[in-house]
């Protein structure tokens, strides 16, 4: 069977898991959110409060320095967890909006991707351009009618298409050739999810061994989106994948380690309170000249 008639149908990644989960109900979704809001209001006012302390330092002949130190932790400490609660926040988000699914584009799709190409801030970071919508749907066609490439739509389970990705499948090399994600749904944790369900795609229905994305050293988002898949150095491999380009970074994933880490995975969620961390109450500081 060719590719582009495998493309045809719709692939789930989530099907290749041995259990399905269920979703989370709306109803559960939402305390959920709500819990975490009210989390993140608190300490969002902790903060600042032990930002106020820490400004007032300024205006005191002799500050205490080890309470000035000590509020700084805090209020580091209060700024991270504020980020983790945040993207806890997203993740239940993007649950509620349903798995990625991947399926061949409708030509009205092709013409939201290639706008999505043509993005000046994404140009500079592609192997090729697409001046005009022929030339992208031309690219398409001859993607779709090639055995090895695997034009691949980025969908929600509630049909939203949010991005593109290109996977070229070689012998048992699977190497994600090209990803774009829709600006909107960029820097909310999408991109993690459509790389991890690549991966799942790649292993389990398409039985590479190894999975390989080149990305460029100066793309910061897109390295810690990879290396926060998963994704390891692949340089020194090069009986199995060939040498990076310069300029490019090669990073990947085997098999072997991709079912390892599905077999230790764990869906836990742990909503972490700082409120019974703090050794130092705000009221410590209410005065913070030397003692």
């Amino acid at each position: 069977m060719r590719a582009s008639e495998r493309l045809d149908q719709s692939v789930d990644p989530q099907e290749a898991a041995s259990e399905k989960k269920p979703l989370q109900g709306t109803e559960t979704s939402y305390l959920a959110s709500l819990g975490l809001m009210r989390i993140i209001h608190r300490n969002k006012q902790r903060l600042a409060q032990f930002q106020n302390r820490i400004r007032q330092a300024d205006f005191i002949d002799r500050p205490s320095m080890r309470l000035v130190g000590a509020a700084r932790s805090h209020a580091q400490t209060l700024d991270d967890q504020i980020e983790s609660l945040e993207g806890e926040l997203l993740d239940i988000s993007r649950q509620e909006r349903g798995g990625i699914v991947f399926k061949q584009p409708q030509e009205p799709d092709l013409q939201w991707i290639w706008w999505w190409l043509n993005e000046p801030s994404v140009q500079s970071l592609l192997p090729a351009t697409f001046p005009a919508l022929e030339d992208f749907t031309n690219q398409y066609d001859e993607w779709r009618r090639a055995e090895d490439q695997r034009p691949l739509a980025i969908y929600l389970a509630t049909g939203d298409l949010i991005g593109f990705l290109l996977m070229n499948k070689q012998d048992r090399l699977a190497v994600m050739d090209l990803i774009i994600m829709r600006p909107d749904y960029r820097d909310q944790g999408y991109g993690t999810d459509v790389v991890t369900a690549a991966m799942q795609l790649a292993f389990e229905h398409l039985d590479a061994e190894v999975f390989a994305i080149e990305v460029d050293l100066n793309h910061g988002p897109a390295l810690r989106c990879f290396e926060k898949c998963g994704l390891k150095s692949l340089l020194k491999e090069t009986e199995t994948v060939q040498e990076s380009d310069q300029g490019t970074y090669l990073l990947g994933l085997h098999q072997d380690d991709w079912f390892r880490r599905m077999d230790q995975f764990e869906t836990t969620r742990t909503v972490w309170s700082p409120d019974q961390q703090m050794k130092i109450t705000l009221g410590d500081f209410g005065d913070l000249g030397d003692r």
